[in-house]
C-alpha cells in the first residue's frame, strides 16, 4: 500500500484528480486528490444501484486525470473483477480513453503471487 501510495504521489501533480476502483477511496483521503465524479465505490451493490450507465456518463462529464485500477475480486456478490463479468461498459470507457502509465506489483496475497496490486491509468 506504501509503494502504490508513494508512486501516485511521485506521478500526480498538484490538482490532479483520481478516481479508484472497483474500491478505494482511502487512496483520495490519502493523497488529498478529488475523486471528480459522485461515486467512490464500483463495487456490485453500486453498478447495480446507481446504474452502469449512469456512471460511465458521470466519467465521460468529469473525467478524472488518473484512475486506479485496484485487484479487487468481489467474489462476495457472486462476481469477478470490474471489468471481467460486471461492469464492462464502464471498464471499456476507460481502456478507451486512459493509457496504462504503471503497474504496481503485489508479491503475496493469499499466499501466491498475484499478478498486481494496482494499474495506474492516465487520460
Amino acid at each position: 500500500f506504501v509503494t502504490l501510495l508513494d508512486r501516485i504521489r511521485h506521478l500526480a501533480a498538484p490538482g490532479d484528480t483520481v478516481a479508484v476502483l472497483p474500491e478505494g477511496v482511502m487512496l483520495n483521503y490519502l493523497l488529498r486528490l478529488e475523486n471528480p465524479t459522485p461515486y467512490v465505490n464500483f463495487m456490485p451493490p453500486e453498478v447495480i444501484l446507481f446504474g452502469e450507465d449512469r456512471m460511465r456518463t458521470a466519467f465521460a462529464a468529469r473525467p478524472p486525470v488518473w484512475i486506479v485500477l485496484i485487484n479487487r475480486p468481489a467474489n462476495e456478490y457472486g462476481y469477478r473483477f470490474l471489468g471481467d463479468d460486471y461492469g464492462r461498459s464502464v471498464m471499456g470507457w476507460v481502456e478507451a480513453h486512459y493509457v496504462v502509465v504503471d503497474r504496481v506489483l503485489e508479491w503475496r496475497h493469499l499466499n501466491r503471487a498475484a499478478p498486481f496490486a494496482a494499474i495506474l491509468h492516465r487520460r
